[in-house]
């Protein structure tokens, strides 16, 4: 089997430095847009039996740029980012401002559990049910669309490689 992983396009929170996280529903930009036409046109010609994505607004419209017509999806609430927890929808130069080491901390360690959001060990739960629902799907090429965190933790899944070690 061969596993796709792609992350979403520019949302209008990347661009404005706002954290997203798990629930926070932001947009893509014109750019982010752009970034899923493109990837199309590269994927267009790989015949996929499966396509998983994750729930949230970015990665749906993502994936609809990446797969116009397409409508057999499954969308999946494990396949989100992590919970950052009451994070989420603020400005990150504000946090850094008035959280400090405590949120440079938090990032480090993947580890928003100080801000009511998940730790790292409960996202890569979440990953791991994800990706062994991906693996029995029974495809042989599979597309996951998803964000540049928890396609970390489904690295992971993977490979064994911690997240940690992994940069996107």
């Amino acid at each position: 089997m061969l596993v796709y992983l792609i992350r979403h396009g520019e949302t209008d929170y990347n661009l404005t430095h706002r954290f997203q996280g798990m629930w926070v529903e932001s947009h893509l930009t014109e750019n982010g847009k752009a970034q899923a036409r493109a990837a199309s046109a590269l994927l267009a010609d790989i015949p996929f039996d499966r396509l998983y994505v994750s729930a949230a607004e970015r990665t749906r419209e993502t994936a609809n740029l990446l797969f116009p017509g397409r409508d057999d999806a499954v969308y999946d609430d494990d396949l989100r980012e992590i919970h950052v927890g009451w994070l989420a929808d603020r400005y990150i130069a504000d946090i850094r401002k008035t959280h400090g080491e405590l949120y440079d901390k938090a990032v480090s360690d993947r580890d928003y559990s100080p801000f009511g959001g998940e730790t790292l060990e409960e996202h890569k739960a979440r990953g791991k049910r994800a990706m062994d629902r991906v693996l029995n799907s029974g495809g042989e090429k599979v597309a996951v669309v998803s964000h540049g965190g928890t396609i970390r933790v489904l690295l992971w899944a993977l490979t064994g490689i911690e997240p940690s070690a992994t940069t996107l």
